[in-house]
């Protein structure tokens, strides 16, 4: 069976997909923001697929070696800093702070 991925290494796509990805965050290619992903992007080490046809999954690409520390630690980086979450992990900390509150 084949599969098609409608899918990018281009700087500018790359840039609109995340923001489609991202719709809650301000997503700019600057060094504060998705430039070191786009960096990447560009390089060919992974893609970024059009997420009206993928479930945000990003992959790598033909210049993905298996070793690549940095573009992952880019693309962690950058979730954690423009995922938008409706609550806070719960930790055992903030569940007793809860209850001293009520």
């Amino acid at each position: 069976m084949t599969t098609l991925r409608f899918e990018t290494c281009s700087r500018k796509s790359a840039l609109g997909f995340l923001r489609k990805f991202y719709p809650s965050a301000t997503v700019e290619d600057t060094e504060e923001s998705a430039k070191a992903v786009l960096d990447f992007v560009e390089k060919d080490v992974f893609r970024i697929p059009d997420p009206s046809f993928h479930s945000g999954a990003i992959y790598p690409s033909k210049n993905w070696s298996g070793n690549e520390a940095a573009a992952t630690a880019a693309l962690t980086a950058f979730h954690a800093k423009h995922s938008v979450s409706d609550h806070q992990p719960t930790t055992a900390s903030s569940v007793n702070k809860a209850e001293a509150q009520s």
